[in-house]
């Protein structure tokens, strides 16, 4: 997207010398936020119209990030990397989630939609009244491999793909995939009722959570998302797995 490609080697004093105030409609916000997305400090800014809606600055407990590396004729974004992953012995099987979890299931579907809906990807998740580790055997099978994560790195994680055009979709860029990370744990998180949620207890509430990233036992190529959370103060836990191709579309 353009306001990301330009927000990608810009100041916002750069960039918004170009851009008026109110007469470019929400192009100004998003580019505006890009550049919170990179770590730029934009409190006190006034947007006039904001599909966003996030505070201008990062919160103490997101990550910043430098973004992808972005070409004259393509952008290099690749899947961060996994670390290493421990075998999970077998576990009991859990309950349906059901409306407990459907927040949170949408919110994680979300993550990479666009993979799905413009691309080859396909995307599959599960809530469950358990743990993590049931929530993997109910959506896969098996609890195959499974490393814990810092909230700050499944925060990034989940704004990689929320950013992420997969092989052929339309990236939505960073301001998109931060928006993504935080809808995605605030419905985790259970404060999804409004928007945005207050950054301190937001920040609280996905330090409570267990993060994971698992796998079936074999790695994942191509784009890939494959990661289950756990909310132990209510006994509930989610799995998505997601993944995408650069073969042929046909």
């Amino acid at each position: 997207a353009l306001a990301e490609v330009a927000a990608s080697t810009h100041t916002w004093d750069e960039l918004d010398a170009h851009l008026g105030t109110a007469g470019v409609g929400p192009l100004r916000s998003v580019v505006a936020h890009e550049r919170v997305a990179r770590g730029e400090d934009l409190t006190g800014v006034a947007l006039f119209e904001d599909p966003i809606g996030l505070p201008l600055r990062l919160a103490g407990w997101e990550p910043a990030s430098a973004g992808p590396t972005i070409g004259a004729y393509a952008i290099d974004d690749p899947v961060p990397a996994a670390g290493l992953l421990d075998e999970i012995g077998p576990v009991e099987p859990a309950e349906a989630g059901g409306p407990d979890t459907a927040a949170g299931l949408s919110a994680l579907l979300e993550l990479t939609c666009v993979w799905a809906e413009q691309s080859n990807g396909r995307r599959s998740a599960v809530g469950v009244h358990g743990d993590a580790a049931q929530a993997v055997a109910a959506l896969t099978g098996t609890t195959g491999r499974r490393l814990s994560l810092p909230a700050e790195e499944a925060l990034a994680l989940m704004a990689w793909a929320g950013a992420s055009g997969g092989a052929y979709g339309r990236r939505r860029g960073m301001a998109r995939g931060r928006f993504e990370a935080w809808w995605c744990a605030a419905a985790l998180a259970g404060l999804d009722s409004d928007w945005p949620p207050a950054v301190d207890e937001l920040g609280q509430a996905i330090h409570e959570l267990g993060w994971w990233r698992f796998d079936d036992g074999t790695a994942p190529s191509g784009w890939h998302l494959q990661m289950a959370v756990e909310d132990p103060l209510d006994g509930l836990a989610w799995a998505l797995s997601a993944g995408d191709s650069a073969a042929p579309i046909g």
